[in-house]
Order: C-alpha cells, then structure tokens, then sequence
C-alpha cells in the first residue's frame, strides 16, 4: 500500500529539519568549535570572520543607536557562538570612544538568511573567562543615590572615573529592600555588596537617561550608608527646566533682576559670562543678540525633542540632545552638563555647530566689551 498524502508531507518537514540542523552543526564547525547543543554557547576564534562582521556590525548599530560618530571597532577579545535558528554571537569587544580605548560586551544574532540585528549592548569590562552562570552570580558591590518610591526604590550610581550611569532597583517590601532601608535615606548614598539580576529590566520613574547598566538586586551581602549623595535627578529634566522657564517668563538671559536664576541653570564660570553680559549691555544689545536657547532672532518652534541623557563613560559628562524645527528648518544642539560641588547637574556649555557654542561667543566678546570700558 503505497504511502498517504499526510505521510509524505510529514517525511518531507523531517527532512528538511534534518538538513537544517546539519547546516548548523557544520557552521559551527567550521567555526573551530566543537558542535554544541541547541541552547548552549561554545567558544568560537575572534579572528573568524562571521565573529569579525558580527562586531563590526554591532559597532555600527551602536553608533546609529546613540549618535556617536567617533565609536569605532578596535578588537574581538573574546566570543561564543550559541545554535539557534541561526547563531547568536556573545562578543567582548575593545571599541575607541574620543580617541581612548574601552571594552563592551555585545550580543549579535544572525538569522537563516544571514541578516544581522544587535540584541544587547553593555559598556564596561567584559568579566574575565567566566561562564554565563559564573557572572550571574557575581558579588558585587556598587555605591550611589538612593531614589525612593512608593513600592520599587533604586540606587543610582554614577562612576566618578569611567562615567558609567547605572541603576539597582529593588522592592521596598522586600528581604533586599528591608536592609537597604534599614540603612539608607532617601537622597543619601548607599553602598551595597551582594547579586544582580542583570537581565530583568529596571526602571526608574521620571529617568530618562542613556543607562550603561541596570538590574535588580537579588541578594546582599552588606549595606552602608553614607553622607552626601550623587546628583539625584536626569540631567534632561533640567534642560527641559530651562526651556520651560522662558515659556514662564523666568528665563535666567537677558536679566540683571537675578543673579541666582543664571547660577541655576549653569556653572560658575558660564554662569558669570551670561550675567556679566546682561549687566554690561544695559539696556543696549551685548554679545547675546539672539535667543540662546534657539540660536535665532526670530522663532516659529515645531518638532520639539529633548533627547535621552548620555554619559560619556570617559569624563563623566552628561550630553543632552535637543532638537526642532524653526521656521521649517531643522536644528540639533548639545548641551554639555556636570555636577557641581552640591551635586546638582549644571549646565557648562551649549554647542549649536561646529566651533559654535554659547561660551565660545560670550568668551570671544570680553576683549572687546573691556576695550570699550
């Protein structure tokens, strides 16, 4: 009796299967390792070039992602390739960041037909030889601000030398929230020792910044509180302050009523720069004859954006982006902000183009304003 129609298609899809998982253990062959179980990574060459690509690709996607156009592809220290419907590419990269070398982990996934996506990027240090369990179940230890809610509280870190901006989130009503609340006040630093889940996503109500990493605590080992804190709000809520101060009729420019609506917003030396011009024109026009906030004269507003916070993992540097439309044309500016010795975000400079900032014009107008006097 010769075979049913059901049969022959059902042989048909175990063939096919067949095939596909041959092609896969020989891709990961010819990647020098040895085949491994669906589900599983093996150590693959950093030199093989579907690893080389796959970093490649990973370093453009990032670059489009956050905007910065002087992230460039240094190395491959370290892979492994995982057998899926396709290949997953766990990458620990060397990248160059403002001309200074850096390390990041990436995760790439290559699909049947070859495409690539990024699934997951962290900057920092890849750990060193460790298995997916073994960094896990890492110990760590973290110091930041602790922001408190009404269910879920987090502890904001920001690192002093490499710029990371990272949060911990736990439940109040909590083992773990318990002994960081026993400990921790609000707005003070707290210092943890103890495990993270690294995968579970952790939000911070009202944060809007670019995070380096973020994760829930799990376990703690210890807790310490200490005095002072870390600046304890997005460094985009205050820009977003500002613009709504002038909106208000409260913008800190062109003002001598004062001076404490400038030192608000900015640092000291920016700060005696926008005042010191306001002062010195009088009722006349100073080096400010525009809007800064605008770079124009003259303003139809539309398409109005402020951007995530970004760090930069270097000089601890917070970027925020704002961009709109004036009159139909497109504008795109920096501002550039650190905290000051209160740790409050402040405001050092604003870049509206190329060798074009607020401190540079206001800078560029002293000699001539002291000439005059």
């Amino acid at each position: 009796m010769g075979k049913t129609t059901f049969e022959m298609r059902k042989n048909t899809i175990i063939t096919i299967f067949a095939v596909m998982a041959a092609l896969l253990i020989g891709s990961a062959e010819n990647f020098g390792q040895k085949a491994g179980i669906t589900g599983g990574y093996s150590v693959v060459s950093e030199s093989n070039k579907a690893v080389v690509d796959s970093a490649n690709f990973a370093v453009s996607e990032r670059r489009k992602q956050t905007g910065d156009k002087t992230l460039k592809f240094v190395a491959v220290e370290k892979a492994r390739a995982q057998v899926v419907a396709g290949m997953n590419y766990e990458l620990c990269l060397t990248v160059n960041a403002y001309s200074i070398n850096v390390e990041a982990k990436a995760v790439v996934y290559r699909d049947l037909a070859g495409k690539y996506s990024l699934t997951s990027w962290k900057d920092g240090r890849c750990s060193d030889d460790k298995s997916g369990n073994e960094i896990e179940n890492e110990t760590v230890s973290y110091k930041g601000s602790l922001t408190f809610g009404k269910t879920e509280s987090s502890i904001l870190y920001l690192g002093e030398e490499s710029g990371d901006y990272a949060a911990f989130c736990f439940l109040n009503n909590s083992e773990v929230g318990r002994s960081i609340l026993e400990k921790c006040k609000k707005g003070g630093q707290c210092e943890f020792t103890g495990k993270v889940d690294w995968e579970k996503p952790c939000k911070v109500p009202g944060l809007n910044a670019d995070l380096s990493a973020a994760g829930w605590i799990v376990s703690t080992d210890s807790v310490k509180s200490f005095s002072g804190g870390l600046p304890r709000f997005d460094p985009a809520e205050l820009v977003k302050k500002l613009y709504n101060s002038e909106r208000a009729g409260r913008s800190p420019f062109f003002q001598t009523g004062d001076r404490s609506l400038v030192d608000e917003y900015f640092t000291g030396d920016l700060a005696k720069l926008i005042w010191d011009d306001a002062v010195s024109s009088g009722d006349g026009v100073g080096a400010l004859a525009f809007d800064p906030l605008f770079n124009a004269q003259d303003t139809d507003i539309t398409n109005f954006v402020v951007g995530k916070t970004q760090m930069d993992k270097v000089s601890g540097v917070a970027t925020v982006i704002v961009s709109f439309k004036n009159f139909g044309k497109s504008e795109k500016f920096s501002f550039y902000l650190e905290p000051d010795s209160g740790n409050n975000w402040k405001i050092t400079d604003i870049a509206y183009e190329k060798d074009l900032t607020l401190k540079s014009i206001l800078s560029d107008a002293l000699p001539a304003a002291e000439t005059e006097n």
